[in-house]
This record gives C-alpha cells, structure tokens and sequence, in this order.
C-alpha cells in the first residue's frame, strides 16, 4: 500500500531537513498562535480479534478545538486481501467544535482459515477545513488477530499388517491452513511422502518386515493424534519333517508265488507345507534299486516288480514343502511258494487245526495237534515225518503227507494203584532198597514215590503207548536218580516192573496192582510170626520171635506189631489182586528198614508166608542189639478164628509146654501148661506164670519168674501171637540187652 502525506515538510529533500524543521516549527508556532489545529491517528497501530467483526480507529485533534474540523480516511491491504478478510472503506470524520476524538469502523471478516496474524494499512487525507493539518501520525495499522483453532481427524486410526515388509497410507483432515508434521516411533516406520502439510493430507509409511515371531506395534503421531500399525510376528519356521506309514502289505507278510506286489500307505506332514514327493526303493538279494517316486502323497501306492523267494524290503521316504526329508521307513516281507499238505488219521482220534488239502507256505513252520478220541491212545506219526509226540512242530516241504496213528486206549485195562518193593538183587542193603507206590491214570500219566534209605523221592510223568518209561531225576545235592517203569497194557497182567538207580546202584522194581476194593477172598484177621535165632547165638538176629496182627479188609491190609527187639511195627497197605503184601518197615530214625513179600494162600501149614530182611544198622540208643545185624527170615502166618466157647480153644493144647530160650537167660527153662479152656492157661510148674490172651486178634501177653535165679523173684515179660494153623504160639520176652525166644506149643 502506497503512503501519502500532503505535509509540506515530507515533500523536501533530505538534505535540508534540518533548515525545513526549523522553518516549520516557526510556521507550527504560528499557526497555533492563529487556532490551526492538527489532525492525526492517536496510534500508529491498532489490532482487533478476528472474530470482533469491527474495528473502531479513534483520530485525535491537537491544538484549536474552536471550529468544526473534517478529515478523509481510507483502508487498503497489506497482508489481508480486502473483500475476504475486512470490508474496505473510506469516509470522512468530523470533528465537532470542542472535540477532539472522532472514530471510524472498519468491518472485519471472520473465516474458518487458520491464516496468522494480517495487517489493513489506515490513510488521513483530504483535510477540509482551514487552519487544520493533518499531523504526523497519518499513516497506522491495524492488525487483525487470528483467533482460529485447528482441528485433526486421522483417518483410520490403525491398521494391521502381516510380517513381510509393506507400504500402506491414512488420511490427515486438518482446519483449512493448519499446518502438521508425521513423526514415527520406532525407526521400522517410516514415513516417506507427505509427511508434512497443510489443511487436508496424506501421509504414506513403510514397514520393515518382522523377522520375529511375536507381533509388535509402533506408532505416527500427526498433530497430537496418533496413528497405530501393528504387524503380525513371523511364521515359525517349518522345521517338522513328515512321517511315512504302510498300510500294505502288512509287516512280515508272506506273498505266494509272486513277483509283484502292490505297496500303498500314508505321508502326514507334521508342519504346514504339506508333503510334496514321496519315493521308494526295493531291496532284496539283487541288491539295492535307486529310489523311484510314488503314485500320489498323502495316501501313496507303487507297484513293486522283481520280487525274489525270500525276504524282500521296500524302504520309502517323503519330502515337504520346507525340504524337510522324512525318516526312511522300511516294510519286509517274505516271498514264498506254497505246496498242498495231505493230513490223513488211522484210528479213533482227531488233528487240529485243520490242514489236509490247504496249500501252505514251503520251509514254513506249523504245528498239528492230534487227540484220540475218548479211551483212545494217540501212538504217533508217520508218512513224511515220525514222531510219538502229539503236538507236532513241522517244516512244510513239498507234497507232504501226514499220518496220526490212534489205538484203543491201553491204559483202561491197566489204570490203578500199583505198590511195591526194590532192591539189589542177591544183596539186599538198606541204602538201596525200599518201598515203591504209584499210581497211573488212565491217561497214561502217573505219581510216584520211592522210599529209598528212609528218605521219600516223588517221581512223576507219563507212561508211553507201549507202556514204558525212561527219564531223569535230578536231587538235590547228589547224584539224579534214572526211573524206567514197564506196564503190560494189554491188562493180561497186573504187576509193573523197572528199575531205578543212581550209577553207583541198580534197583529191580516189582509192583502190583492193589486188590479191587470189595474183594473178599482174603478178607479176615490173621497173626503173623517172624521167628528169632531161637539159639544163644546173637550174631545173625535176635533170639526172640517177632510178632504182630493183621486184618485184610476192603482190598488192604491193616498190620501191627513188635520186633523182637522191642520196636512197634505197624503197616497200611494195599492188597495186589493176587494177595502179594509188600511188607515194608522205615526203622531206626530212617537209619534201618525191614522189607520182603509175603503171599496169602491157603496151605495146610499156614494161610501167608514170605522171606524177609531185617536191616537193623549199629545203633547206640538201641536197648537191644545195639550193634546191629543183617537178618532174613521166613515170616509165616495164619487165619485167625476167635474161640466160641469152652469147647472150642484158640489152639489144640491140652498138654503143652511155655518155653523160653537165649537171651540173656542163664539156662532156658520151660513151664509145663494146660490150655484149660478156650483163652485160659493153667502153669504146672513151680515158677509163677501168667497169661493173657487177647480173644479179637490172638495175641497174647504174660509174666515169668526165672527158675534158675532162686529167691530173686524177678519176674519178666513177655508177649506174642498164637499160630492156629501152626498150632502153637511165638514171641519174646526182653532181658538187659538182648531178648528170648518164647514158645507155646504142644508136648512133643
């Protein structure tokens, strides 16, 4: 804007300034002195706020009031554009006589355009009265005070990205002329294009890819406001390999006659790029094919030729979309030729499982099982192979035949209880004799047990179809025992032998089969007699006879009694069918046995007899005999019938004679007797006597006084048996270490 100034004074040169004031101060004087007045802005700049809508300007007036005084006023532009900031104007102001204030108003424009401060240029001019000058004040500003706020909207306010790098962009809206600047914190923002502006913008970014896996946010500030990105956290790695299975042909299958086969399974990717390629390779003895891809991934097939008899391998691999390379997995599999197997049976029996006419695999192993029917016996196979074991484990082979031999059942006739005796033969010896039992099923199996030098041995097994049995026993500490047992199983006899021993000993066992319960052609009660030295002579056995009872009943016999060196004696034993007793004693703490078979038959002379072995070891706690003896004896025995009445006596002795020799007697001495009545004895002699007898089972007991110790009136014991067929009675009586024979029995 153009100043003016109708001054005199501005209108000289520089130059004569000083002369020009001089000359105008004088003129000012003057003019005062005539009533000039000045007219001029009170200010030489004003300001008003936009939003005042006016601006009053006061003009003063200096020196004479005493008339009315006018002056002219204009406005133009500086930093405003006139129209759109203020109304331009012009007028005049007056001055009222008196007065020396006037105002004009210049009218202000108010907009929503955040612009700054602008100035309006305020004029005097056109001075129209007299004796009036406008002063040095005729030139001021105004400035025009911007008071807009400014606003910002982002637009979004977020945005999301996944991990790779990435440029993207948001909206700035800005109050018209405000100004803003994008700022990013951290430095994987970058703002890169219109990152500053004005009013209304754009501000574009760029992203650095996250190379972590966990997410991150950053932040752009416009203004105050804030511009949110977020960015995903990169994918872990795909480092899980995929894992192949088969499905078929099964592990360790066996393929027939056959040089293809089909192969298929499955690949899992265990990560998350999914199986790709999978391959395979065969492996036999040819040697090893490189590896081939398969039909398809996820479920996979190939078709495998150049298969070979044997064991075959096909080992397979796969692959991802991460070049991550699965474990090789393997499937064998055996190739191999089959042939027809014909199974046939002879007999009454069965095979199991049921092979005949199957075609089964060559070289492979199988088992048959044969079973004989009820009462039947399985006797073996025979045809391609031979073998007494039911349960047969075979090797296929070519066109093989099978036959399962059956028989009737030969343990129907023979099954039962067996007892017996063993020993050496010619030489009988406590350390390898005793008394055998078992009893045998009618399977075939049996149970046994061996009384071998006091000690029981239990021995079990099976008996073969032809009746025969071998087998070790092991015991513990010494030397194992070999049992061999033979049975006629055509039943025509009953009696079992075989052996036993040790290597150091040979043992001959005979057993017989106990008599059918019921049977009574023995039954009854009989006394048995084992008869001493009957001498002074102690160095074979003792002197007395040893005694006992016995009753056979329901197939067995019950037995008790005394050896003739005071040991009580008793047996419970099964009777065979042929009324042979394997009389058996453990004596001695073990140490000693007594052992031979007696025989029932009816005789004239007795109704049982049998040798026996007395094998009574040195034995220091003995009261008799305590040096022990070897001694066999014939044992005889009889029926025994109780007496019925007074006429009817236990033995035939009217006249008769109680004897009693060896020993430790001095002299054997011999009471004369009568048998009164049927149990009743009547002493004769000088010596006291008694006598009981036992009417249920013919034993009897008594006491006697020595005749050769006169005065002593010691008195012994003694006790027996009566023999009816023998028609006499046996026993002993003990002295201090030995004992004496005691015998009743008719005056000869």
């Amino acid at each position: 804007m153009n100043r003016r100034t109708n001054h005199p004074c501005w209108q000289r040169n520089y130059s004569a300034i000083l002369t020009l004031l001089a000359v105008c101060l004088l003129q000012a004087a003057s003019a005062t002195a005539q009533g000039v007045a000045t007219v001029q802005f009170k200010s030489l700049a004003y300001s008003v706020k936009e939003s005042a809508g006016v601006a009053t300007i006061a003009v003063e007036r200096l020196g004479s009031t005493n008339s009315e005084a006018q002056v002219g006023f204009e406005t133009s532009a500086e930093t405003t554009l006139a129209g759109a900031d203020f109304l331009a104007t012009n007028g005049t102001v007056t001055f009222a006589a008196g007065v020396r204030q006037a105002t004009f108003n210049v009218v202000i424009y108010q907009d929503l355009t955040r612009e700054g401060n602008e100035t309006i240029i305020l004029n005097l001019n056109n001075l129209l009265f007299p004796n009036t000058e406008i002063g040095g004040r005729q030139n001021a500003t105004l400035t025009i005070i911007d008071d807009d706020t400014c606003g910002y909207v982002l637009s979004p306010t977020s945005r999301v990205h996944d991990w790779l790098t990435a440029s993207d962009s948001f909206m700035v809206f800005a109050t018209n002329g405000c100004q803003w600047t994008a700022t990013a914190i951290p430095e994987w923002i970058r703002p890169y294009a219109g990152f500053t502006g004005m009013s209304n913008g754009m501000v574009q970014y760029s992203i650095d890819a996250n190379t972590n896996t966990t997410a991150r946010t950053g932040k752009i500030f416009v203004a105050g406001k804030v511009f949110t990105v977020t960015q995903q956290g990169a994918p872990l790695q795909d480092r899980k390999p995929p894992v192949v299975t088969f499905l078929t042909p099964t592990a360790s299958a066996r393929l027939t006659n056959t040089t293809t086969a089909l192969i298929t399974g499955k690949a899992l990717d265990m990560g998350t790029g999914g199986v790709v390629l999978v391959e395979f390779r065969l492996e036999n003895a040819n040697g090893i094919n490189a590896y081939q891809n398969a039909e398809g991934t996820t479920n996979w097939s190939a078709n495998i030729n150049n298969l070979l008899l044997g064991t075959n391998v096909v080992r397979v691999r796969a692959k991802d979309n991460a070049e991550n390379p699965s474990a090789e997995v393997a499937r064998s599999f055996v190739v191999v030729s089959a042939s027809p197997l014909t199974v046939r049976t002879i007999g009454a029996g069965a095979v199991a499982p049921v092979l005949n006419g199957q075609t089964l695999e060559v070289g492979r192993t199988y088992t048959l099982t044969a079973t004989a029917a009820k009462r039947n016996f399985f006797t073996g196979w025979s045809g391609g192979i031979a073998t007494n074991v039911a349960k047969l484990i075979f090797r296929m082979q070519t066109n093989l035949v099978l036959q399962a031999n059956f028989v009737t059942n030969p343990f129907v006739a023979a099954k039962g209880a067996y007892n017996g005796l063993f020993y050496e033969a010619g030489d009988i010896q406590h350390e390898t004799s005793g008394f055998f039992t078992t009893t045998i099923m009618e399977s075939g199996a049996f149970s046994a047990r061996a009384t071998l030098a006091g000690k029981v041995i239990p021995f079990s097994g099976k008996l073969g179809f032809d009746g025969n049995f071998t087998n070790l026993f092991p015991q513990p500490g010494t030397n194992p025992i070999t049992l061999r047992l033979s049975l006629d199983i055509t039943g025509a006899s009953t009696q079992l032998a075989g052996d036993l021993g040790d290597g150091s000993f040979l043992s001959t066992i005979t057993a017989d089969r106990a008599k059918t319960l019921g049977a009574t052609n023995f039954n009854g009660t009989y006394t048995l007699v084992i008869p001493g030295t009957n001498t002074d002579n102690t160095a074979d056995g003792p002197n007395g006879h040893s005694a006992g009872t016995l009753t056979v009943k329901a197939g067995g016999v019950s037995f008790i009694g005394s050896l003739a060196d005071g040991t009580p004696i008793a047996q419970n034993v099964p009777l065979s069918q042929d009324g042979h007793w394997p009389f058996f004693q453990t004596l001695y703490a073990k140490g000693g046995s007594m052992l031979g078979w007696i025989s029932f038959a009816d005789r004239t002379e007795d109704d049982l007899r049998g040798d026996l072995s007395w094998l009574k070891p040195g034995f220091t706690k003995s009261p008799f005999y305590s040096n022990g003896f070897p001694y066999r004896a014939t044992a005889t025995g009889s029926r025994y019938r109780a007496s019925t009445g007074l006429l009817d006596p236990v033995l035939n002795l009217t006249n008769a004679t109680l004897g009693f020799i060896g020993g430790n007697l001095i002299q054997a001495f011999t009471n004369q007797v009568v048998l009164t009545n049927a149990t009743k004895l009547l002493n004769l002699s000088s010596n006291n006597l008694t006598f009981t007898l036992t009417k249920a089972n013919g034993s009897f007991s008594g006491t006697v006084t020595h005749p050769n110790v006169p005065n002593s009136g010691k008195k012994a014991t003694y006790k027996g048996v009566v023999h009816q067929k023998g028609n006499y009675g046996a026993g002993f009586s003990p002295g201090t270490n030995e004992t004496s024979a005691v015998r009743l029995e008719k005056v000869p």
